[in-house]
């Protein structure tokens, strides 16, 4: 099921335009949550292997991000219905809360609140959202009134990874004021003809205050209503000439496209945000500004354990610069365990590092990304090695295990490979970015391969470690 769905949601990412449904069903349920002496009901809007309420979320493809939405002025959870679920079925959990005031202010801690309870459901045995959360990314979004409340939100949580307000209103405390502060993305989308928050004296300054990364998307002949489903407060705002399901339409387009970029790590998205189908858009009015963001988040590969004295291999997932224009480059720390600082510190491009003369001991490696030199993210795992000490001659049997022992050729090879190693010892294959290519039973005549390999660099791993690599060339 799982494979299916990664299929199906990988070729809606090559093919689909992100204003169109995703590979996702909706289920919905509601919670009554307090915050002090504040209750507000929140909607939640999750993926599901079913559409309806309280459906059975759909655990094999999470965890997924967290968008919180704020709605406007005196208006109702229920006129956002369709951008609600649109996102749903993105692979997101959307939280709506019916909020008991309009005091911007608590507003925002509301929309924190609601983060933090989810935390504690994804912790929660038994809750709908155990487990279901990625809690590690997170977005905000609203409008009007709930906009303004998403952006104060981002200048006080760094739970918040990205905001996307639509048609924001100024708010009290100021929003205006206080953007310099914010703590992600923001990227501010508005109505060219909005009566009732004007761009001029409400996205406008907003965007100019926000620090880079920000961007702000004027939707032509938009207005502030039609962001909405509904056409009852229409009347109190009557200059746009777009229709409702065309702003609908374009704002779907790239709210999706910025979530899926900034909390899903999607880089299929820099076309729909900054490639030819943006600049070509001749519905808006765009600007922005970039900075390095921090590279998307990754794991080490290997190796743990007991390894050689030299020619050590180390491996791990590629990370992704999430904006055009930036690059990754990798700082591998090896530190002793408890210490403050890092003891020998080794810098490459590449996702493999190659270490000779290794120093002995026990260390902690751990490898940080880098796309400048303030913005960074570490690997999500550390992992232990333990090196001995060298004497004058070098002692084939120290090397990390007599099961790490495998032998491949040829190598270089053309697309066809043999292995060799301990009976019945399994061996498996990973690309240069992580993904698992093949496995195999060793064996003490040569296996071949039931694959045809691409061009590219491969890691051979076995129970004891990595094993080594070797080349596919044209």
């Amino acid at each position: 099921m799982k494979t299916a769905l990664f299929l199906l949601s990988f070729s809606f990412l090559l093919l689909a335009q992100p204003e169109q449904p995703g590979p996702y069903q909706q289920g919905t349920v509601s919670y009554q949550i307090q915050r002090g002496n504040r209750q507000f009901n929140t909607t939640f809007y999750y993926p599901a292997l079913s559409g309806g309420s309280a459906a059975q979320p759909d655990t094999a493809n999470g965890p997924y991000p967290v968008f919180v939405f704020g709605h406007g002025f005196f208006m109702q959870v229920s006129y956002y219905t369709t951008m609600l679920k649109h996102l749903a079925s993105h692979g997101y959990i959307v939280a709506a809360p019916q909020f008991s005031d309009t005091q911007h202010g608590e507003l925002a801690n509301d929309m924190i609140a609601i983060i933090q309870w989810l935390h504690a459901q994804n912790r929660t045995p038994g809750s709908i959202f155990y487990h279901l959360a990625d809690t590690l990314f997170t977005g905000v979004s609203g409008h009007s009134m709930g906009g303004g409340a998403s952006l104060l939100a981002v200048t006080r949580s760094d739970l918040i990874r990205l905001a996307v307000p639509l048609a924001p209103a100024e708010t009290n405390p100021s929003a205006i004021q206080v953007m310099g502060q914010a703590k992600a993305p923001v990227y501010i989308i508005a109505g060219q003809n909005d009566g009732v928050t004007p761009v001029s004296t409400n996205q406008l300054p907003m965007y100019n205050n926000a620090p880079p990364f920000k961007a702000l998307n004027i939707l032509k002949g938009g207005n502030h209503t039609k962001f909405m489903d509904v056409s009852t407060f229409d009347w109190s705002d009557l200059r746009g000439y777009l229709s409702r399901g065309e702003q609908l339409r374009i704002t779907r387009r790239y709210l999706t496209a910025a979530s899926n970029l900034f909390l899903k790590g999607d880089t299929t998205m820099h076309k729909w945000l900054f490639g030819n189908p943006a600049l070509t858009d001749t519905q808006i009015v765009y600007a922005d500004t970039h900075a390095p963001q921090k590279p998307w988040r990754f794991r080490q590969i290997g190796p743990e354990g007991p390894q050689p004295a030299d020619d050590i291999l180390f491996v791990w997932n590629a990370s992704l610069p999430l904006l055009p224009g930036d690059s990754v480059r990798y700082e591998i720390a090896l530190s002793a365990p408890g210490a403050a600082q890092p003891g020998f510190i080794y810098h490459t491009a590449d996702t493999l590092f190659t270490l000779n003369d290794a120093p002995s001991g026990e260390w902690l490696w751990r490898v940080t990304a880098y796309t400048s030199d303030t913005t960074f993210t570490e690997s999500e795992n550390g992992m232990m090695i333990t090196v001995p000490a060298v004497s004058g001659v070098k002692n084939e049997s120290s090397s990390s295990s007599s099961d790490v022992s495998v032998s491949v050729y040829p190598n270089p090879s053309k697309g066809k490979i043999y292995i060799k190693g301990k009976e019945g010892m399994r061996v498996k294959i990973y690309s240069i970015t992580g993904e698992l290519m093949a496995e195999v039973a060793a064996s003490s005549v040569p296996v071949m391969v039931n694959k045809i390999f691409a061009p590219g660099v491969y890691i051979i791993t076995a129970p004891g470690g990595i094993a080594g690599k070797f080349i596919i060339q044209l």
